[in-house]
């Protein structure tokens, strides 16, 4: 070999090649030479240590010691976190169901899914599927037929992993290990949900960089549950609630939002376990949350992140039929996309912008955004074309409008308002004026009156109930 060549130098002894009774005699008069023996050693000693190992090797080595090793008390310590957050009756009901439900044969769960995909296909919905990065190594083909029929795949770790208990480096070589299976077996990705919604913001930094444009972790609570019903919750019910630490839909308004360079996606809660496991509502009173989730969060104007698993598609499907054939009677539409198609949506509506021009003839506004871009108009004169949307608002047919004298349709905004309530604002698609002719337009907001809102959809209701003239950009795209 040229390497030992190059190690050995002069010292080596050289055999014909293909020749056993050569090399065996080669081999025996080296055994019989220890001084030879002793300066191949020499040399080949240094430059391992000089050239080979230290510089290029070790830290190799050494790695992949701590993949080896380290995992034996990691994975105690994982085990040990798993245990005291689950509880020995949390444990035993949610392994029966999953037995129940997967058995021992793959071949079983496939079917289950691929009969679920289709089943959606019907109604034109293609659906996310949070995958971890050693499902998808182990069955690539079935991943990429899935993709072919138009399913999304978000990473979902490498492990089924709670990632609170994980550091910031674990969290980050979960990542890194999902990418690599799913970049190794042709599954395409954009957006990540961890397990047991566990993505916090300390984990930021463990995110590799550019690997994501959207996250799914944040977890919005609807009031959909009879209260009685929900007193009779069992230790699965009650572990979901505390693992998914979700917010209320009372108190918060359900869209995505733009984190740096990443769009989070809210799930929407309860989910199918919860319902089914948690609380025996059964597919009736599953179909009957889901549904007024749907109900409520058209009514305003926010996202439905429907968040089931797999395993429970068969028991989801009247839920799914119910949700899809009232979606499709609703008006403004509902828009029904998968997370990618969202968080595109989303990145492209922060783009949009609003150019203004005050003189003689009026405020004229030209709206510079994407074809798709719906552009409300309220309490507001014009001639531009325009046509009817709901609850007041009309939808402006061009892109430029002329106002003609009165209060600008914008929010007037103080500068005593925090920067995170303007960007909340931005967001929704309101226009903002902090200008020194702020106090002109015809909402206007400082901290006194900011101080009267207890959370953000009490700010939101207040600017949707108000008379004042008002142009924005919607939150979705199409007019949906």
């Amino acid at each position: 070999m040229p390497e030992h060549r190059f190690t050995a130098q002069n010292a080596a002894l050289y055999a014909t090649p293909n020749d056993e009774s050569e090399f065996a005699r080669v081999l025996a008069q080296l055994m019989d030479d220890p001084a030879k023996r002793k300066v191949m050693g020499s040399i080949g000693r240094t430059r391992i240590e000089n050239e080979l190992a230290w510089s290029y090797s070790v830290p190799q080595l050494l790695d992949a010691y701590r993949g080896l090793l380290l995992p034996k008390a990691k994975k105690f310590h994982w085990a040990l976190h798993w245990w005291k957050d689950r509880g020995l009756r949390y444990t035993f009901h949610r392994s029966i169901a999953l037995l129940k439900r997967y058995g021992f044969d793959s071949t079983r769960t496939k079917k289950r899914v691929k009969d679920g995909i289709d089943f959606l296909a019907q109604f034109g919905c293609q659906p996310t599927l949070p995958v971890p990065g050693r499902v998808v190594s182990k069955n690539g083909q079935f991943c990429r037929d899935l993709q072919e029929s138009g399913v999304e795949f978000a990473v979902h770790g490498h492990d089924h992993l709670d990632f609170r208990a994980l550091t910031p480096e674990e969290a980050s070589h979960q990542f890194v290990m999902a990418e690599d299976a799913f970049r190794r077996n042709g599954i395409q990705f954009e957006g990540f949900r961890c397990p047991y919604l566990s993505y916090s913001d300390n984990l930021l930094s463990a995110i590799p960089n550019g690997a994501f444009k959207y996250s799914s972790n944040r977890a919005i609570w609807w009031d959909v549950v009879d209260r009685k019903v929900a007193s009779n919750e069992t230790a699965v019910f009650g572990k979901l609630q505390h693992f998914y630490r979700a917010e209320s839909s009372n108190a918060t308004v359900a869209i995505p939002r733009l984190n740096g360079h990443i769009v989070e996606i809210p799930a929407s809660l309860p989910d199918d376990i919860q319902l089914l496991d948690g609380l025996k509502l059964g597919e009736k009173g599953l179909a009957e949350a889901w549904t007024e989730i749907l109900r409520l969060t058209h009514r305003r104007g926010e996202v439905f992140t429907l968040l089931f698993h797999p395993e429970l598609f068969g028991e989801c499907k009247p839920a799914f039929e119910n949700i899809l054939t009232n979606a499709r009677l609703l008006r403004p539409d509902v828009w029904v996309a998968p997370l990618r198609e969202v968080s595109r949506w989303w990145l492209e509506k922060s783009r949009f912008s609003t150019k203004v021009n005050d003189d003689a003839s009026g405020l004229q506004m030209t709206f510079e955004c994407s074809g798709r871009a719906t552009v409300l108009i309220r309490n507001v004169q014009t001639v531009e074309l325009t046509h009817p949307w709901d609850a007041g608002y009309s939808v402006l047919e061009g892109r430029s409008v002329t106002v003609n004298g009165g209060q600008h349709p914008f929010i007037g905004i103080s500068p005593t308002i925090p920067d995170k309530t303007k960007a909340f604002l931005s967001e929704q698609g309101y226009i903002l004026d902090t200008s020194h002719e702020a106090p002109g337009c015809g909402l206007y907001l400082d901290s006194e009156s900011l101080s009267k809102f207890n959370n953000e959809l009490q700010l939101v209701e207040y600017i949707e109930l108000s008379p004042a003239p008002l142009v924005r950009f919607w939150r979705w795209p199409n007019e949906a």
